[in-house]
């Protein structure tokens, strides 16, 4: 087991990510083909993917960041090394030695919708004690991915949950939870922990949405239409679903204009240091 408990004395503020890392091949078909039936793929890319954006991210804008998740042993897993090295991410947590990495295909056929076929990997054969001894340091912030709370990994994140407790104010790192399209597949027991340790909240609209239906947060959308009626839906989606779970919730969706919920304007930011500005409709809410 390793110990991923870092330097204190010198400690600087770091991004530690818990989710998973994998290679994405994008494949671009004509049409998918039918079972028995054949496709020619143009231009095969490979990339990787699950948290390794929200990594590659931070770091360019100069953060340290650290993978705290599962590494295999492979082709895959040196690709996903290489990459680490690459963009100056420091990987702290497990490696396997008996099993590689693993990667998802992904055909797209110029469709709406993607077709992903999955070969699970080291990254989802974590175990109970997989996150055991990481310890984060002050004024870190330690990323969880919706991607890691669906396979036997999602133990490990559920016991550093436990730890980490249920009173965001006696944590000294900032503990977030990006739930992902996966939300509707993460089962009872896992949501209600993550609930109850009180995380910020990052999703888009859709997830937010389903986040909703889950706890059964009182959420109308019945008057939002084609027309309009998108910016009254998103304050009351933020300050209903803030309430119910108690904790900071950032909610976004494409456009040119921002805007903040009621709640959120009682929101006062640690850090004011200026930062770069991506134009984004966004809805914030914190806890009263």
């Amino acid at each position: 087991m390793l110990n991923l408990k870092r330097g204190i004395g010198t400690h600087e503020p770091s991004v530690i990510s818990l989710g998973q890392v994998w290679v994405d091949i994008m494949l671009n078909v004509d049409e998918v083909p039918a079972q028995g039936g054949f496709a020619v793929a143009d231009h095969p890319k490979p990339s990787i993917g699950g948290s390794y954006r929200v990594l590659q991210a931070a770091s360019r804008m100069g953060v340290p960041t650290e993978h705290a998740g599962i590494l295999g042993n492979g082709l895959w897993a040196h690709f996903i090394r290489q990459s680490f090295q690459d963009n100056g991410i420091t990987h702290i947590g497990q490696d396997r030695l008996d099993e590689d990495s693993g990667f998802r295909v992904v055909l797209s056929s110029g469709a709406p919708k993607k077709t992903f076929i999955a070969s699970y990997g080291a990254e989802a054969h974590g175990d109970s004690d997989t996150f055991d001894t990481l310890e984060p340091q002050p004024k870190d912030v330690v990323h969880i991915s919706g991607n890691t709370l669906m396979d036997h990994t999602a133990t490990g994140v559920d016991g550093f949950l436990l730890k980490a407790g249920t009173d965001p104010a006696a944590r000294d790192y900032t503990l977030v939870i990006n739930p992902t399209n996966t939300l509707r597949l993460v089962n009872d027991h896992m949501l209600e922990d993550l609930v109850l340790a009180r995380p910020v909240w990052s999703c888009n609209r859709q997830e937010a949405m389903t986040l909703a239906e889950r706890l059964g947060a009182p959420i109308d959308d019945s008057k939002v239409t084609i027309g309009g009626g998108l910016d009254d839906f998103m304050h009351q989606l933020c300050d209903g679903l803030g309430a119910t779970l108690r904790a900071p919730l950032v909610v976004s969706a494409p456009a040119a204009l921002g805007f903040v919920s009621q709640v959120a304007r009682r929101f006062i930011s640690r850090d004011t240091r200026p930062r770069p500005y991506t134009p984004v409709r966004r809805a914030v809410a914190t806890p009263a």
